[in-house]
C-alpha cells in the first residue's frame, strides 16, 4: 500500500493518538514525548523507508543504471537520466523562481533550495526548503519570507547556518535546527545614511558568500547588490552590521559594446569560430553584420529592457557611476580575491585589500552577466554566463575570452563538475541542459538534453559533490534531479591528481591560444 505523510503531520498524529489513549495524568508526559526530537526523528526515518519502497525504480536508478548505448555513441557523447521531481509544497513558494541552488557541504543528499522572483512586476513572498534525495515529496525543513529569497548558502564550517539575501535588499542568517526558526537580520535603513555607510542594499541581493571568521572569531559574509556594493556583514550581538568594501563604479572613458553576430560555434577570441579538433572548420550561419543578439529570455532583463521604475533606479546609479553587481564569487584558494558580474556585461577581478579599484576588467559580454565561477582545480580560470546567449571560459591574467560557447538561448547558469577540471554544465532559458568536456570535444556539447518545454526557462543547475547527479531548477519552482551516463562521468571513475586536472586545462588553454596565433 502506498501512502504519503510528512513527519510533522506524522508527529502530530501520534500525539493526539497518545492524547487519548492516556489518563489525564499520563496526557501531558505523552505529549511531550510525541513532540520530542526523538520522535520526530524516528517518524522522519520512517517516512523515508516509506518513499524509499514506494518508488523503489528511481532508487535502483540513481544506485545501479547505466546507459548502453553509451558504448555505440561517438566522441564521447552521453545522456541524462531522470530521476527525481522536487514539487513546492506550500502556496508560499508554489510557482515561484528558483533562484538559488546548492548541496550541504557535509550531507550530500541533501540541498537547499531558495524561492523568489526574477521579474520586477510580479514580486511576492518566497521561501527556502531542504530536500533530501531519500525523500521527494515533502521537504526536511520548509519556511517562508516576506519576499522572494535570491540567494543562500549554507556555512563551509558551521553547516546548520545558512545566509540568505532577499529581493528587498535585506540580508538574514538563520540555523537550520532551530526550531523557533529565529533569525538574525539586517532590515533596517532603507536608504544609506549620508554620514556613514551602513544598512541594507537598496536593491535585491544577487549573492552571498561566507567569509573566514575575522580576528574577532565574529561571523562574516559578502553580499552584492543591483545597488552596486559589495558589502560584508559580520554578525555580532545577535546583530548583523554592514560595511561597504567596493562600489561597482563604471569606467571613466565607458566600455565600447560593439555589434555581435548570430549564433556561432564556440571561438578563441568571441569572433571567428574555432576548427574542430581535427583541424577543419564548420561552417557557421552567421547574421548581417551590425545585427544585435535577440533580446535576452531570462527574467534578469538587462536595464533597457525593464520597467520604467526599475530602468529609472538604472538610470539614477548611472548618474552615480555605479553598475548593478548580478553575481560574485570567490578564488578557491586566494581569500582576497573574487569575481564580479555586472548587468552592464563587465566582469571584474577584485581584491578585498584594495577597495577603491579593481585589479582587471574583462569585456566581452554584451548584456548582463548572471554567473562567474571559478575553475576549482586551475586557479587562473573562470567561467561566465549571461543574457547574451553566450558562456565564455578565462583565463584571469587576459582581459580577452579564451573560448566563447554560443547556446541560442539567454544563459540562467553554469557550473563545474567537482570531479574534472574541463567539465561544466549549462542551464539555459529554452529549457536545456548542456553537459560539455572540453578534454573531448572543444567546441560541442557532449549532451544535450531537453528538461522542460519550451517557454520555461531553466535557471539554476548544480552538480552534486559525490554522486554521479546534477540537480536543475526552473521558474516554476520545480527542482529535476538528473544522473549522468557512463560517458558523462568518466572522469569521475578515473583517478586523477591535482596537477593532472591542472595539466587538462593547460591544454585547453594552449589550443585557445594557437588559435588566436593563427587569426582565428
Amino acid at each position: 500500500v502506498t501512502f504519503s505523510l510528512s513527519a510533522t503531520a506524522a508527529a502530530t498524529a501520534a500525539a493526539a493518538a497518545a492524547a487519548r489513549a492516556e489518563p489525564e495524568e499520563g496526557q501531558e508526559e505523552a505529549a511531550r514525548f510525541s513532540y520530542s526530537d526523538e520522535m520526530l526523528r524516528s517518524v522522519r526515518v520512517l517516512e523515508r523507508m516509506v518513499k524509499q519502497n514506494s518508488f523503489y525504480e528511481f532508487a535502483d536508478d540513481f544506485k545501479y543504471w547505466e546507459d548502453p548505448s553509451d558504448q555505440f555513441k561517438q566522441a564521447g557523447e552521453g545522456a541524462l537520466m531522470p530521476l527525481w521531481e522536487f514539487q513546492p509544497v506550500t502556496d508560499r513558494i508554489r510557482k515561484r523562481n528558483v533562484t538559488g541552488l546548492q548541496w550541504h557541504p557535509r550531507y550530500r543528499d541533501l540541498f537547499a533550495v531558495a524561492y523568489g522572483s526574477y521579474d520586477f512586476m510580479r514580486q511576492g513572498p518566497g521561501g527556502v526548503a531542504i530536500y533530501s534525495l531519500k525523500n521527494h515529496t515533502f521537504p526536511e525543513y520548509i519556511w517562508g519570507a516576506e519576499c522572494g529569497v535570491t540567494c543562500l548558502q549554507f556555512h563551509p564550517r558551521l553547516q546548520t547556518l545558512v545566509a540568505l539575501g532577499l529581493y528587498d535588499g535585506s540580508v538574514q542568517v538563520f540555523d537550520v535546527t532551530d526550531r523557533e526558526r529565529t533569525f538574525v537580520q539586517a532590515r533596517a535603513n532603507l536608504a544609506r545614511e549620508k554620514t556613514e555607510k551602513r544598512g541594507k542594499h537598496t536593491d535585491a541581493v544577487w549573492a552571498v558568500v561566507w567569509q573566514e571568521e575575522d580576528a574577532a572569531k565574529n561571523l562574516n559574509f559578502l553580499s552584492i547588490s543591483s545597488d552596486g556594493r559589495v558589502s560584508r556583514w559580520t554578525k555580532s550581538k545577535g546583530r548583523l552590521e554592514a560595511q561597504d568594501i567596493l562600489e561597482l563604479r563604471l569606467p571613466r572613458e565607458g566600455v565600447t559594446m560593439a555589434p555581435v553576430t548570430g549564433p556561432s560555434t564556440p571561438s578563441a577570441d568571441g569572433g571567428a569560430p574555432l576548427p574542430s579538433p581535427s583541424g577543419s572548420v564548420p561552417a557557421t550561419p552567421k547574421a548581417p553584420a551590425g545585427t544585435l543578439m535577440p533580446p535576452p529570455q531570462s527574467g534578469r532583463q538587462p536595464a533597457s529592457s525593464r520597467p520604467p521604475s526599475e530602468a529609472g533606479r538604472s538610470e539614477a546609479l548611472a548618474a552615480m557611476g555605479l553598475g548593478g553587481g548580478c553575481c560574485m564569487d570567490m578564488h578557491p584558494t586566494d581569500e582576497n580575491l573574487f569575481l564580479v558580474g555586472t548587468e552592464e556585461g563587465l566582469i571584474h577581478k577584485c581584491s578585498k585589500a584594495y577597495s577603491s579599484q579593481y585589479l582587471q576588467t574583462y569585456t566581452g559580454h554584451e548584456l548582463s552577466v548572471y554567473t562567474v565561477r571559478w575553475n576549482r582545480f586551475h586557479p587562473r580560470v573562470f567561467i561566465s554566463a549571461g543574457a547574451d546567449w553566450a558562456v565564455r571560459l578565462w583565463d584571469h591574467t587576459n582581459p580577452r575570452a579564451m573560448l566563447t560557447f554560443e547556446v541560442n538561448s539567454s544563459v540562467g547558469d553554469v557550473a563545474w563538475a567537482p570531479y574534472s577540471s574541463t567539465v561544466f554544465a549549462v542551464a539555459t532559458a529554452d529549457g536545456l541542459v548542456l553537459v560539455y568536456d572540453l578534454a573531448l570535444n572543444k567546441t560541442e556539447p557532449l549532451c544535450e538534453h531537453r528538461v522542460v518545454p519550451r517557454g520555461n526557462r531553466l535557471t539554476k543547475i548544480e552538480f552534486n559533490p559525490r554522486f554521479p547527479v546534477l540537480i536543475v531548477g526552473d521558474e516554476k519552482g520545480v527542482v529535476r534531479c538528473f544522473k549522468l551516463s557512463p560517458n558523462l562521468r568518466k572522469a569521475l571513475a578515473e583517478t586523477t591528481t591535482p596537477e593532472q586536472e591542472v595539466a587538462k586545462m593547460d591544454a585547453v588553454l594552449d589550443y585557445a591560444v594557437r588559435c588566436k596565433a593563427a587569426g582565428m
